[in-house]
């Protein structure tokens, strides 16, 4: 927050305030769908697996053994 490592209460107390007012902002923002959340390309082919798998599972067709193996792998794979 501020890059120094022990901060004195007169200091931290304004960082704090705006600090809480910006978390304010981006909920109000948030709850109106004003806010896109931002995904490297490269993470398309591992959300598209995981969706999958977990429609898979939803709809019953896979046992929870199978559905945590699996995501499991594709978490371990990128790790």
């Amino acid at each position: 927050m501020t890059g120094r490592a022990q901060l004195q209460f007169y200091v931290i107390v304004p960082l704090l305030l705006r600090k809480a007012k910006l978390v304010a902002i981006q909920l109000q923002l948030v709850s109106e769908d004003a806010v896109t959340r931002y995904r490297e390309n490269k993470y398309n082919p591992l959300d598209g697996k995981i969706i999958q798998c977990w429609n898979k599972y939803d709809a019953r067709d896979m046992k929870t053994s199978a559905f945590l193996k699996i995501i499991g792998k594709i978490y371990g794979d990128k790790v």
